[in-house]
């Protein structure tokens, strides 16, 4: 199966949000025109889009939802927003934290319940985008991440790669 990219992803973003037609999808998104057609013809040969009279729309089953967000999808989106992220900071453009630190046993489950904290205030936002029918446009909308690993996996990982 080929990989969603991001680009690929945000369109499909921006048409179940309800824009339909490859100008409102260009505008939601501040892609190039151009770039938006060759998106949609991309999703449309991938089988997750199909174009009707009245624009675009997502395949309403389970098999486009499940190839959508599969993993591999996921993962490489989180990777590729990752890499975008580290390159934004580095640029002045975005805000990144990384800290080492040893995390005693109690430590780590105050620091996973903040982080629990932090999800339901996102997924209240979220909430609150959609009952307040505020739409802003998805190109504005913010990306945050969080998590910790154990250093030694980390290490492992990229020693292997190696």
């Amino acid at each position: 199966m080929n990989s969603l990219l991001t680009l690929e992803r945000i369109v499909l973003e921006s048409i179940a949000r309800g824009c339909k037609f490859e100008s409102q999808i260009t505008l939601d998104t501040g892609l190039h025109f151009s770039i938006v057609k060759s998106l949609c013809s991309k999703v449309i040969k991938k089988g997750l889009v199909v174009r009707e009279h009245d624009g675009f729309r997502i395949l309403d089953n389970e098999v486009s939802w499940k190839r959508i967000n599969s993993k591999e999808n996921l993962q490489f989106e989180v990777e590729e927003i990752s890499q975008e992220i580290v390159n934004s900071y580095f640029k002045k453009n975005g805000v990144l934290k990384l800290q080492k630190v040893y995390l005693s046993k109690g430590d780590e489950k105050i620091l996973n319940s903040m982080f629990k904290n932090i999800e339901v205030y996102i997924k209240n936002l979220q909430k609150d985008e959609k009952s307040f029918k505020k739409n802003p446009y998805t190109k504005d909308r913010k990306v945050i991440m969080w998590g910790h690993c154990r250093y030694g996996n980390l290490v492992e990982c990229i020693s292997s790669a190696s």
